[in-house]
């Protein structure tokens, strides 16, 4: 097989494969944290163990057990406040948790985070960067 090179061949063949190294380890980056992010479940309980719950770093609800008797010790409208309170406290808390991972606390981090991935010049594109 013929391989016809033209003039700057080897220099778009150079930035080919650090276009793709970097997409590599950002790639890696994102997979790490993934991982780390799906580990994130965070307990709480709430009158005096009377429900207890837990909570995904998405905030959704994946465990609840109430103590027996807790239905009855709680007026309907009682025992909703006590529920709601408990799930914003054990959401607020796998938030500040998932932010605390990712290091994007608010979305101004966030919106640098994206432009420094869209910016070829950034220090993200380095190749000490592991």
């Amino acid at each position: 097989m013929t391989v016809y090179e033209y003039a700057s061949y080897h220099a778009d063949a150079e930035l080919t494969n650090s276009v793709i190294a970097r997409i590599e380890r950002v790639q890696s980056l994102l997979t790490k944290m993934t991982d780390e992010l799906s580990e994130i479940a965070v307990d709480f309980e709430g009158g005096d163990g009377d429900i207890v719950l837990t909570v995904n770093y998405e905030g959704q609800l994946t465990s609840l057990t109430l103590a027996e008797g807790s239905t009855s010790r709680y007026t309907h409208e009682g025992f909703q406040d006590l529920y709601n309170n408990t799930l914003h406290a054990a959401v607020a808390a796998a938030t500040a948790e998932a932010a605390a991972l990712t290091g994007a606390e608010d979305e101004e981090a966030l919106n640098a985070a994206l432009a420094a991935l869209a910016d070829p010049d950034s220090d993200i594109w380095t190749s000490d960067v592991p």
